[in-house]
């Protein structure tokens, strides 16, 4: 598996010198590479994203979710219902591709149908099921109703 900073030199043209300043700030301030990357400006928060899409496809990835967090703005995109009946959360949404976080690997029709409803391609991290539970009650109160919040596309 490629590591992110050796993706992220194909996204980004990172110079020799570039990557050796970001692995002497890794040191200093005990970031990851690409925090440490947009803390030296030499890239953007979008250019980490697409390194780490491009990671994620490759190798199937186990996250903490209490530390990657979730993006309200995936939540968007996957209704209550859907979440809760599957028991997984939308995590990141990025251009065509929403990041979702299941316990084990969900059935092809399940991802298919999260794919027809938010409009974008699927990829599947993992995480603890204590913790997508955790995130399906934290994101999908009772007070927002059974189904959730429905992105912009599923409105129309």
């Amino acid at each position: 598996m490629e590591r992110i900073g050796q993706i992220l030199s194909h996204v980004v043209p990172l110079s020799s010198h570039d990557i050796e300043e970001i692995v002497q700030e890794q040191r200093v301030t005990r970031l990851r590479f690409g925090d440490a990357a947009i803390a030296l400006g030499l890239v953007r928060p979008e250019h980490i994203w697409r390194a780490w899409l491009t990671q994620l496809q490759d190798t199937p990835t186990h996250v903490d979710l209490d530390t990657l967090g979730v993006d309200a703005q995936a939540i968007h995109h996957v209704p209550a219902s859907i979440s809760r009946q599957w028991r997984i959360v939308p995590v990141r949404a990025f251009d065509n591709v929403l990041v979702i976080a299941a316990a084990s690997t969900p059935e092809s029709t399940v991802i298919d149908q999260i794919q027809r409803t938010a409009s974008k391609h699927v990829v599947v991290v993992y995480a603890s099921q204590a913790q997508i539970d955790e995130q399906i009650q934290l994101h999908y109160s009772t007070a927002r109703g059974s189904t959730g919040a429905v992105g912009a596309s599923q409105a129309a």
